[in-house]
């Protein structure tokens, strides 16, 4: 769900940023039948991911919201960290947020044919809600 860090880390390399925005829809080794550069991005976000879950950071926070939210703790503590990055968004780009998502969407349409069936049917909510902006 932190889909604005995950496509931040990936830099400019454009199959890194698709890749790495669709990767938790893409399971085991089925990242193999990719370009290799998406297969770069999917497996840059799952080392992420791996890195974020194993912080001690991460973990204590998950956990704070463990007893209440259950299985859901680390969804929201992607969504906050993403709220985070989006809030404090010109300490990290000189390009304003709107337009970063923008190129990012424009990315995605300029590609719809070798994103997952998931990714191509959640676009247009994405752009509907401008999920990149709205954290």
């Amino acid at each position: 769900m932190n889909y604005l860090a995950h496509i931040y880390l990936s830099g400019t390399n454009d199959l890194l940023k698709i890749g790495n925005f669709m990767a938790d829809s893409i399971k085991g080794h089925d990242y193999e039948k990719f370009d290799s550069e998406i297969k770069k991005g999917i497996l840059l976000h799952r080392h992420i991911d791996s890195f974020t879950d194993m912080h001690p950071i991460y973990r204590q926070s998950k956990h704070r919201l463990h007893e209440k939210f259950g299985h859901y703790s680390g969804v929201i503590m992607d969504i906050v960290y993403d709220h985070f990055l989006a809030k404090n968004w010109k300490q990290f780009s000189e390009t304003k947020l709107e337009d970063y998502a923008d190129i990012f969407y424009k990315l995605l349409q300029d590609n719809y044919d070798i994103l997952t069936d998931k990714t191509q049917n959640s676009l247009p909510y994405m752009l509907e809600t401008n999920w990149l902006v709205c954290y």
